[in-house]
């Protein structure tokens, strides 16, 4: 599986939702209008921002250092 070898490729140690998972976890988190659709959540699992479609580098950049504080 092409997904599984980029997951193991670059180390990646978060959830990654694809197919049916994508579906349920969609579902789950209700909102998700578009695809790409991402949540970012603090070290309390508390949501910080919910991003739809593509965004800057440095906007995403700046919304991590804010929930890591």
């Amino acid at each position: 599986d092409e997904i599984q070898k980029f997951i193991e490729q670059h180390k990646i140690s978060y959830k990654v939702a694809n197919g049916e998972n994508n579906y349920l976890l969609a579902k789950a988190l209700g909102g998700v209008n578009g695809i790409p659709t991402m949540f970012l959540y603090n070290k309390h699992s508390k949501l910080i921002n919910q991003y739809l479609g593509l965004i800057p580098e440095e906007m995403l950049e700046i919304d991590i250092q804010k929930a890591i504080l």
